[in-house]
């Protein structure tokens, strides 16, 4: 096959690639389809727009010097191993949203449910749980129409939340509600004020 033959055929498996990316995460992200496509470097991300504009080639990656064949092979390994891990992914994907339905599907509300018989192994690391002299951690039961912008700005809603340390569980309730857990640092957290930082988004808090 000539080079400019294997050129075609990896621009046309390369572009079915990134749909079949785009398609996942609309699938997982319900408002991606509204949010501006951003471009991701280690510059920080970019519009489409800047990218194509700025665009360098780098070197680093794949050296200009180097003969076609070389560089094409190289190109179709990467996103042989993109593929896979897109493919593994999306299984993993598929296997929690399966069991979050069979969860939500045989059980009540998360608010009136005796938590530790959802957080427990192997679902929950008991890494998960920080109750020291300075750190508390909060489980947060967040409602369906709640979960993504709660989970986009709940470092800003107290400075005692610590950066970072959301950790969302795989299972739904009836309602869709969501388990979560979210530590803060033991400054001015009392039980009369422990539901003040998220009663804003989420609709219960236990500690």
């Amino acid at each position: 096959m000539y080079i400019n033959d294997q050129i075609t055929k990896m621009d046309s498996q390369a572009e079915s690639l990134l749909r079949k990316i785009e398609r996942q995460y609309q699938d997982i992200d319900e408002e991606a389809a509204q949010t501006p496509f951003k471009v991701k470097t280690r510059d920080g991300n970019n519009s489409l727009e800047t990218y194509l504009q700025e665009f360098q080639w780098d070197d680093s990656k794949f050296a200009r010097n180097q003969q076609m064949q070389l560089l094409i092979k190289e190109l179709q390994n990467r996103m042989f191993r993109v593929e896979n891990e897109l493919k593994s992914k999306t299984q993993q994907l598929q296997e929690n949203k399966s069991l979050q339905n069979q969860n939500a599907g045989k059980e009540g509300s998360l608010v009136s449910r005796d938590l530790t018989e959802v957080l427990k192994e192997p679902m929950v690391n008991s890494k998960d749980f920080v109750n020291t002299r300075y750190v508390q951690t909060l489980v947060v039961i967040v409602p369906k129409q709640h979960i993504s912008i709660f989970m986009q700005n709940y470092e800003l809603v107290s400075e005692n939340v610590i950066a970072g340390s959301l950790i969302v569980y795989p299972y739904l309730d009836k309602d869709g509600a969501q388990i979560m857990t979210v530590k803060l640092l033991k400054i001015n957290v009392g039980r009369n004020n422990l539901e003040n930082p998220f009663d804003t988004f989420a609709q219960h808090v236990r500690d």
